[in-house]
């Protein structure tokens, strides 16, 4: 891989997903416009979270340990480390109609899945700044599973 040129910017994804190596590079192109932004997956970046994350938190903690495993995996195996490495992990969490975001307690068999009205997807992005260090996170906007769907997943369907 050669140098990136002066104008480039490179971003490390914690996924080889291409929907998300676009998504993160069209972030990217909105907010470096004046910037060639080039993204790539990095392949086998675990989040470190159960397949199916249950909470605003533990989805937070995988989006995070995403980008700091992508950075760091692309730092010791690409010529040129990234400007900048993101995670991206979806997620799970009770309906805002419910009471909010769960907490992570045992109920119903699965770990958080509490009974009631309804669950949301959540998606959280963290981003990761080689030169700061510095990570911050961003949620999605999130949206309620139909009923059908939401029992299979009380049951034990991953999503």
């Amino acid at each position: 891989m050669p140098p990136p040129a002066p104008d480039e910017l490179l971003v490390a994804v914690g996924s080889t997903n291409p929907v998300k190596v676009e998504a993160a590079r069209a972030a990217f192109a909105q907010c470096f416009p004046t910037r060639r932004v080039t993204c790539y997956g990095v392949p086998g970046v675990r989040s470190g979270v159960p397949a199916q994350p249950v909470g605003l938190g533990e989805t937070t903690r995988g989006a995070m340990n995403r980008a700091r495993a992508a950075m760091k995996k692309a730092r010791a195996t690409k010529a040129w480390a990234p400007h900048f490495s993101v995670g991206i992990e979806g997620g799970l969490a009770t309906s805002a109609a419910a009471g909010g975001v769960v907490n992570g307690a045992k109920k119903n068999g699965r770990s958080g899945l509490a009974s009631g009205p309804g669950l949301d997807c959540v998606a959280v992005m963290a981003v990761l700044e080689r030169a700061s260090g510095r990570i911050s996170t961003s949620r999605a906007a999130s949206f309620g599973l139909p009923p059908l769907l939401t029992e299979l997943v009380r049951g034990g369907m991953e999503l």
